[in-house]
């Protein structure tokens, strides 16, 4: 499982750092509404596999290299997007609030505690 997360993380940075060599602007999302529209039940791509997530409330997605499954929940805060994730039969990830924003070029920005997570939007 830490092998799982090591390489979902550098996925991530290898990611984040390919998207914003092409000098993308990335606009705050700060309301629900607005965050529901850009992002809730769309596909959202990386390297590293596909999440969903649903208007109910509910996390969903798949990881390419380990097959395993992501289950989690989310919510709205204040400004802030929170989650918590479950990778496979692992130990959920715990509960953490971040700020998102998104391109005109339909790319996601996550930013957390630690580095960025960078998606495409799909449909």
């Amino acid at each position: 499982m830490k092998f799982f997360y090591c390489t979902v993380v550098a996925a991530c940075t290898f990611t984040f750092t390919s998207i914003t060599a092409g000098a993308e602007t990335f606009t705050r999302i700060k309301s629900e509404n607005d965050f529901r529209a850009s992002v809730v039940d769309k596909n959202l791509i990386s390297s590293w596999g596909v999440i969903v997530i649903h208007s109910n409330g509910t996390i969903s997605g798949k990881a390419n290299s380990s097959n395993d499954r992501l289950t989690g929940a989310w919510k709205w805060s204040g400004k802030t997007w929170c989650r918590n994730l479950r990778i496979g039969k692992g130990d959920q990830l715990g509960s953490q609030c971040m700020k998102i924003s998104v391109s005109d070029e339909n790319t996601l920005h996550i930013k957390g505690d630690g580095d960025p997570t960078v998606f495409a939007i799909g449909n």
